[in-house]
């Protein structure tokens, strides 16, 4: 049961991690066009939201293979 759990909680923190990169684009995108034009400012958010992402997903991967190793153990003893 306590996999399951935090395999939701790595699901549901993925999904913020795109949200999160969605929005600091339409942000960077709306201040683009009122003049603010930081280039390494905006390319400094995305790569933190795009690494924030990356881990996450490496976490899934993780996670995802604990689990089947455990399932393999199960069905091996």
């Amino acid at each position: 049961m306590g996999g399951e759990f935090s395999l939701v909680y790595l699901l549901v923190g993925l999904f913020v991690a795109c949200i999160y990169v969605i929005y600091d684009t339409q942000m960077i995108i709306e201040r683009a066009e009122h003049g603010d034009k930081d280039v390494p400012t905006h390319t400094m958010t995305l790569f933190m939201d795009l690494l924030d992402l990356f881990l996450k997903i490496v976490q899934l991967l993780l996670k995802l293979q604990e689990n089947q190793e455990r399932k393999k153990k199960r069905r091996d003893d």
